[in-house]
């Protein structure tokens, strides 16, 4: 992944209360709002790990996270 996007992900995790939940972040927001973070989150992980596998030439199916 580009530099450039991990940062954004970090600012997003560092600046809002969804990591550390501490006086400097940002908090004025509903607890549902994490629900909706996390499922976002997650989903930019998963991203992730499927882009760097299509780079490395892998696929989905060579890529077996089951036991």
């Amino acid at each position: 992944m580009l530099g450039k996007d991990e940062g954004v992900l970090f600012r997003l995790a560092n600046e809002f209360g969804l990591r550390h939940r501490n006086d400097r972040q940002r908090m004025d927001y509903g607890d549902e709002f994490l629900d909706y973070m996390f499922s976002a989150y997650l989903a930019a992980v998963m991203l992730m790990e499927a882009l760097e596998r299509r780079r490395d030439g892998q696929t989905a199916a060579t890529q077996s996270n089951v036991p």
